[in-house]
């Protein structure tokens, strides 16, 4: 009917704005999992190679200035990792929690809880690095802020390696389950960065945890990690034209 038409027209037009809206969230989820396991793996790297020669040092003091550049940028690094990698999991929740609305909710649930051990090793570090006008550390102060920064990224690895198990779980198919389970089992093994960490394990913990992030952020952008809740499927297929006249 004539009196129909307006209306089918408006709603055509809806669904191609959610369309475009959608697409533009996989695009920011996707390439914020990337970058921000590329941060991650480089700011802990240089935290994690510069603990190697803690046990030899003759104090904090002594070893933060000797790594004054590494630790610097590690700070800096992990800053900007901990927030894009919290809204690309944020992100990724929308996508996946109608197909699998509990392992979703739990991987998001823990990754902001362990992102609190990165925020705190991320302040631990820039008193470490940063002095404050004419305030001095002293080796009491330094002591307190190496055990921040190791004890930080010790829980944050516990929680990721569980977050990636469950985000895994909710992307379903046993190649993700198998590769995330593997992941997620090398963070718990790799979050010992004191200077007691094998180097060869911690940077395969972080290798691997750069991989599933590239892997995860290539299947968003490829439109196939789920869609989110309330997109039907046609919709999320990019035909808003059948979706209208069908119903999803």
């Amino acid at each position: 009917m004539p009196a129909d038409e307006p209306a089918a027209a408006g709603g055509e037009r809806s669904d191609a704005a959610e369309v475009r809206r959608t697409r533009r969230e996989a695009k920011a989820c996707g390439w914020l999992l990337i970058a921000g396991g590329l941060l991650f793996t480089g700011a802990l790297l240089c935290v994690g190679l510069a603990s190697q020669d803690l046990p030899t040092s003759v104090s904090l003091l002594e070893w933060a200035g000797r790594h004054r550049g590494a630790l610097a940028l590690a700070d800096e690094g992990l800053a900007f990792a901990v927030a894009g990698y919290t809204v690309a999991l944020v992100l990724l929740y929308r996508r996946l929690r109608q197909r699998s609305p509990i392992a979703s909710l739990v991987g998001v649930v823990v990754h902001g809880v362990g992102a609190v051990g990165f925020v705190s090793a991320t302040l631990a570090l820039g008193r470490l690095v940063y002095p404050v006008s004419t305030v001095s550390v002293s080796e009491q102060g330094a002591l307190l802020s190496a055990a921040q920064v190791f004890g930080g990224i010790h829980f944050a690895a516990i929680a990721l390696g569980a977050s990636i198990v469950a985000f895994g779980v909710a992307l379903g198919g046993r190649p993700m389950i198998g590769l995330s389970l593997a992941v997620g089992v090398l963070q718990v093994a790799g979050s010992y960065f004191a200077g007691t960490t094998p180097v060869w394990l911690l940077a395969t913990a972080l290798v691997s945890w750069l991989l599933w992030s590239m892997v995860v952020g290539r299947l968003v952008l490829a439109g196939r990690a789920g869609r989110p809740a309330g997109v039907r499927s046609r919709l999320w297929s990019g035909d808003p034209e059948g979706a209208a006249r069908g119903g999803g």
